[in-house]
């Protein structure tokens, strides 16, 4: 898989992972690892595989999205270490079904990401061994309608 690093920016940026037309291989993954991050800011390290491409996104495509009921929202706290993975499905998927095959990722600020995707498009999350407990201001939290651990 190629990697690549990416910066996000809390409300400014996200990434756009597509799976590639008539492409049948099952190996269409995106694993995205936690860097370092701060208030305001993520770098992510993008473990990306063949049959995907990448595109960048604003944070008003990000508004767009949520009116869209093709897609679901999985939101996750990534402390530095943590990462998930994006799983496409292995069918060619036709233009008319555009949603199917992207995922659209967010950086939400102190390390809280949003992943919009549809319902076909598997998410995987693993947690960093050294690990170090962390609470969350209340501030964020009501920002967020759901944290998975």
């Amino acid at each position: 898989m190629n990697t690549n690093s990416r910066y996000l920016y809390a409300k400014e940026s996200g990434v756009v992972l597509r799976a590639l037309q008539g492409q049948s291989s099952n190996a269409k993954k995106c694993t995205i690892t936690a860097q370092s991050i701060d208030d305001e800011r993520a770098v992510m390290d993008l473990s990306v595989s063949e049959g995907l491409k990448q595109t960048e996104s604003d944070w008003a495509a990000f508004d767009a999205l949520f009116s869209e009921t093709h897609y679901k929202h999985f939101r996750t706290f990534l402390d530095v270490g943590d990462s998930f993975t994006l799983s496409f499905p292995d069918i060619a998927h036709s233009e008319k079904k555009d949603h199917l095959n992207k995922a659209n990722i967010y950086h939400l600020g102190d390390g809280i990401f949003s992943v919009i995707a549809h319902d076909d498009i598997k998410i995987d999350k693993s947690v960093s061994q050294n690990r170090k407990r962390r609470t969350l201001p209340s501030s964020l939290l009501l920002q967020v309608d759901e944290i998975i651990e």
